[in-house]
């Protein structure tokens, strides 16, 4: 079996994501306290970023800190520290940004939401880009989105709209990056 080797900014944001549920488990007002509340953003601007680290139960942030780890293995060597630290934090601010506007659109103000689905999102975004732009086979990439965006249509408690701010927050930096730093690199999971 391959290791899978963590890079240091990957590894902070899977830890801190897991040292904030472990909080919460032990002091549940926490959860209450800094989840993304629309309806508080105005007055408690933090949360549209702390609610990216809190999450709802043990599967949740499993499947995320899984995925930030797979994701963050492949993009944070290409892009370094600097460029997948912005792309991950701009991404989870990106998905509770589009969580907002649906919210000022249906006038729907009871809603909260925890998780780095919008980071996680925002990650794939970027390795669509990026994928693309290098002309590599993204077959598997897309076949895994689509699964994602499936559970995440399919399924009630699941915020599409952080998902998909989150994507296109990605998606968008990834572009950028990418016009800054145009010379050909291999990628580090060899594609």
């Amino acid at each position: 079996m391959n290791k899978v080797d963590i890079p240091p900014v990957t590894a902070v944001m899977s830890g801190l994501c897991v040292l904030a549920s472990l909080v919460t488990y032990m002091f549940s007002d926490v959860l209450y306290d800094y989840a993304f509340v629309p309806a508080l953003v105005n007055v408690e601007p933090w949360r549209i970023l702390t609610g990216a680290f809190l999450h709802s139960g043990i599967l949740h942030l499993g499947f995320n800190v899984m995925s930030l780890m797979f994701l963050g293995a492949e993009l944070e060597p290409v892009l370094k520290k600097f460029w997948f630290t912005g792309l991950y934090l701009a991404s989870a601010i990106g998905g509770h940004g589009a969580v907002y506007l649906w919210v000022l659109w249906t006038g729907q103000w009871n809603v909260v939401t925890v998780g780095a689905s919008g980071a996680i999102f925002g990650l794939f975004g970027a390795l669509v880009v990026l994928t693309r732009a290098l002309k590599s086979n993204m077959r598997a990439i897309l076949v895994l989105l689509g699964i994602n965006v499936m559970l995440a249509i399919t399924t009630p408690s699941i915020s599409w709209q952080a998902h998909l701010g989150g994507f296109i927050t990605g998606a968008l930096i990834a572009a950028m990056w990418w016009r800054l730093n145009r010379r050909p690199k291999k990628m580090h999971g060899g594609w």
